[in-house]
């Protein structure tokens, strides 16, 4: 019975994707296989905008319902070879194992992200930035490339959302810079 508890505790129960911690595990495992891989695998970290609107306008079991649609889009977007994580309220990360790709898919995962969601008799229209860390040259471990991914997800955010950014190298010394000013 306590496997089966740790097991279900590994998913998230509204969207059946993984949770931050099994997807990181998921994601550790890939990074130890790829080592010699040509093709390197690729992280998005994608955030809704402005999604606190949605659960503030019209209502929590409505916002779960676009969580939800969001999570089918994009595990009907990212490929069967992708690993899909819901780490966090409204955010979601996916492992695509091959880079060469990722810029079509990011590009794809907003077009369809942004498509309109009726739920609960409302005509919702959400967004999302996404942000891209490649392994190895952005991150040597799983929590290192999330959190490449998500510092350039923030500069998506920055820029105005609704767009992918890929991470570089400057972004790392900018957030630190911010950091000490706060």
């Amino acid at each position: 019975m306590q496997a089966e508890s740790d097991t279900e505790a590994g998913f998230d129960p509204l969207t059946g994707l993984m949770r931050r911690r099994r997807f990181g595990e998921a994601v550790a495992a890939i990074l130890r296989k790829s080592p010699d891989d040509p093709d390197k695998p690729v992280l998005l970290s994608i955030d809704l905008d402005r999604f606190a609107m949605i659960n503030d306008s019209a209502g929590l079991e409505t916002g779960d319902a676009v969580l939800k649609r969001v999570a089918s889009r994009l595990k009907g977007a990212a490929g069967k070879d992708a690993i899909l994580g819901r780490v966090s309220g409204d955010e979601f990360a996916i492992l695509l194992p091959q880079s060469g790709n990722a810029a079509a898919i990011g590009e794809k995962l907003l077009e369809l992200v942004g498509r309109p969601y009726a739920v609960n008799g409302h005509a919702i229209k959400i967004t999302a930035s996404i942000g891209v860390a490649h392994w190895p040259q952005d991150g040597m471990d799983a929590e290192a490339l999330l959190r490449s991914a998500n510092i350039a997800l923030h500069h998506a955010e920055i820029e105005g959302r609704n767009r992918q950014k890929a991470f570089e190298p400057s972004m790392l010394e900018l957030s630190r810079l911010r950091h000490a000013l706060e």
